[in-house]
């Protein structure tokens, strides 16, 4: 029944940084990575016949150990 009210959000980009992942001792149940990610699109302007590129950033919150061994190779311009 649950999924009935399920949301799905897919966004793909490329790292701003380096994940941010607790060292190995440092991950309990609680632990959590961050992941800034950089998403560049944009629109075209017909009138003046010229591209203007515009750049979202998000930070992402993965929880849980699992996460956390997950993103831990995760570097800077990763897609």
């Amino acid at each position: 029944m649950s999924a009935i009210f399920e949301n799905t959000l897919k966004l793909r980009g490329f790292l701003g940084s380096d994940a941010e992942v607790p060292s190995s001792d440092g991950i309990t149940n609680d632990a959590f990575a961050v992941l800034t990610l950089c998403i560049e699109s944009g629109t075209w302007k017909k009138a003046a016949n010229e591209w203007l590129p515009s750049t979202a950033w998000y930070r992402i919150i993965c929880p849980g150990p699992f996460f956390c061994g997950y993103t831990r190779g995760m570097k800077q311009g990763d897609y």
